[in-house]
């Protein structure tokens, strides 16, 4: 039987406010200041619960693993500045994918002995995730024209467990992909390349397994609306990650990502691979330096039609 390992505690919250409302207003004015009070009730609820969702974590014994998102896979929220010296590119991707809820549940004890260090236990988590992923042209002089920027924001959920290695989580997203001035002509205009209409919305099912210093992974994408219509509805993905501690403070860390993406029915792989250090600047926030080698159709909508082959250097903070 599960046990959710939390509980919450209104007791002490004050019911007055619900007893809020002018007698100038008469019965409707009573009635608005009740309404008013039940939301801000419920609000004051639903921020003590979550409040102690999150403080949970810290009573058991045992530590509750959480997912771990693929290093490399370029559709990741991540403040990232890269530098393209091939085709004279910057990339800038600037966004977090934010946790709203963490729940975690004692699933199981060993021998029946009900303690924290002997249980096992499941996290779960809901969250969202809004980044863009941005393209410039380095034109000297310290100029970055914008040539395109993709949007993209959704929910997602993560489970993981004490008592397995794998771990699961499934986004629910939508990306939007615009031509920006910066690839206009002088007189504004767009010649090379006219804007059209990119959308998609989506879900991704993506499945870990730890093996402690190296992490693979699988993916599948499932394209439910999408413009144009010329893209493949399914995407498959696999990947791993890799990491290794060189000190307490630093560790060597790379990732290799591919993924399938057919176009008028013609399938292409795009890879993504990098290597680089990275550093925990907070319990939650890594800092990174890392040398990046992409091949494949263009990340971005604009331009997924063409390929992209380039190497870059960047350096990342992911929260």
């Amino acid at each position: 039987m599960y046990r959710l390992y939390s509980k919450f505690t209104t007791r002490n919250l004050s019911l007055s406010c619900l007893e809020s409302g002018s007698p100038s207003f008469g019965h409707r004015g009573n009635r608005v200041g009740r309404r008013a009070g039940v939301v801000a009730y419920l609000f004051c609820v639903f921020f003590v619960s979550t409040a102690t969702i999150h403080a949970a974590d810290s009573t058991h014994l045992r530590p509750v693993p959480t997912f771990v998102r693929p290093l490399s896979a370029p559709y990741e929220a991540r403040i990232l500045m890269m530098h393209q010296p091939g085709p004279g590119h910057n990339r800038l991707d600037i966004g977090a994918e934010v946790d709203i809820l963490d729940n975690v549940i004692r699933t199981q004890t060993d021998a029946g002995i009900d303690t924290a260090a002997s249980a096992e236990y499941m996290r779960w988590t809901f969250g969202v995730d809004f980044f863009t992923m941005t393209r410039l042209r380095s034109e000297g002089n310290f100029k970055f024209p914008v040539e395109t920027t993709d949007f993209w924001f959704g929910v997602n959920g993560t489970w993981t467990s004490t008592a397995t290695p794998l771990s699961a989580r499934l986004r629910l997203a939508h990306i939007s992909s615009h031509l920006v001035d910066g690839y206009a002509d002088s007189s504004g205009r767009f010649v090379s390349r006219l804007p059209f209409v990119y959308s998609r919305e989506f879900a991704e099912v993506t499945v870990m397994y730890d093996f402690a210093n190296v992490r693979p992974y699988v993916a599948l994408t499932y394209l439910w609306a999408v413009q144009p219509r010329i893209f493949d509805r399914l995407i498959p993905q696999i990947g791993a990650n890799a990491q290794i501690d060189l000190t307490s403070a630093l560790a060597l860390r790379a990732g290799v990502d591919l993924r399938w993406i057919g176009i008028h029915g013609h399938t292409t792989m795009a890879s993504t691979a990098q290597i680089g250090l990275c550093t925990s600047a907070t319990a939650s926030t890594t800092v990174g330096l890392d040398l990046y080698r992409y091949d494949g159709r263009s990340i971005h909508g604009m331009f997924a039609d063409l390929s992209d082959h380039y190497w870059g250097i960047g350096a990342s903070v992911t929260f």
